[in-house]
């Protein structure tokens, strides 16, 4: 008995000096880490290891999804070994939007959701947003509205943004304006007054300093805030109406500020009366 008692201690004795018994070295339950990360060798190894971790600061290739090998480099009683483990390399994470929470446009004139939005993922890929909602650009109003991105791995992200339609300034058809200072900004002529007809022809006089005025005649359209103005005939001092050569013609690009002003490029003020 005795004997056998001496060769049971003796048994103990061994696996306690060389560490017989040990399973290598003790991972973490959960080995799904994300693509793109940096992830050392050291951070996939439980609490309850005891052995010593040789390549504990090795960088895991996370650049691909998907199940790899890694392998493990650790000490058992000096001696130097090696364990192989896979882990998951797995995408879980939502894109990211960078945008404008509030957008504005005047009614009419189209504007470019996407203009300053940017995407960014962990996977690294070229992600374009979209605009999801209703809106219409001819009518004012307040829209809410969604940009949303998905990556490959189907990880989705919407977010809420306003867009407003503001009202355009409409001019009053049918009446005349006139040259609130009536000045050009020094200039040796200037324009008194602008009548703009419901038939979009439009009709000016222009005076000059120390002299008398004439009668210009024309078109003119709207858009948006935009009124262009174009005069391309004229009268005579017997009454008579001339054609203006095309080099002479007059141009204006005036911009509407409410329903009864507007102002010209060379920010004369024209007022309804």
């Amino acid at each position: 008995m005795k004997k056998y008692l001496g060769i049971i201690i003796f048994i103990c004795l061994f696996l306690t000096i060389t560490g017989c018994g040990k399973k290598g070295v003790i991972v973490k339950d959960d080995l799904d880490i994300e693509v793109n990360s940096e992830v050392k060798i050291i951070s996939l190894i439980s609490d309850k290891n005891e052995l010593e971790i040789i390549n504990k600061d090795d960088i895991v290739d996370t650049s691909k999804i998907g199940k790899k090998e890694i392998t493990i480099k650790y000490k058992d009683n000096k001696e130097e070994k090696e364990q192989v483990i896979k882990v998951n390399v797995v995408d879980t994470t939502k894109p990211v939007i960078e945008y404008k929470n509030e957008l504005t446009t005047k009614a009419g004139k189209e504007i470019d959701l996407l203009k300053d939005v940017k995407v960014s993922d962990n996977s690294k890929e070229d992600i374009v947003a979209t605009v999801v909602g209703e809106y219409d650009i001819n009518k004012d109003g307040t829209y809410k509205l969604k940009y949303v991105a998905v990556d490959s791995s189907n990880n989705k992200v919407e977010e809420e943004f306003i867009l407003v339609v503001e009202k355009v300034p409409s001019l009053t058809l049918g009446k005349t304006y006139y040259n609130k200072d009536n000045m050009n900004n020094g200039k040796a002529s200037y324009i008194t007054e602008i009548t703009l007809s419901k038939d979009m022809s439009v009709r000016s006089y222009t005076c000059a300093k120390n002299a008398g005025c004439t009668e210009y005649r024309g078109s003119f359209k709207i858009s948006g805030t935009t009124l262009t103005i174009t005069l391309n005939k004229y009268q005579d001092v017997d009454g008579s109406w001339h054609t203006l050569p095309k080099e002479a013609q007059v141009s204006k690009k005036c911009t509407i500020t409410d329903n009864n002003t507007f102002s010209d490029n060379n920010n004369v003020i024209y007022v309804m009366k």
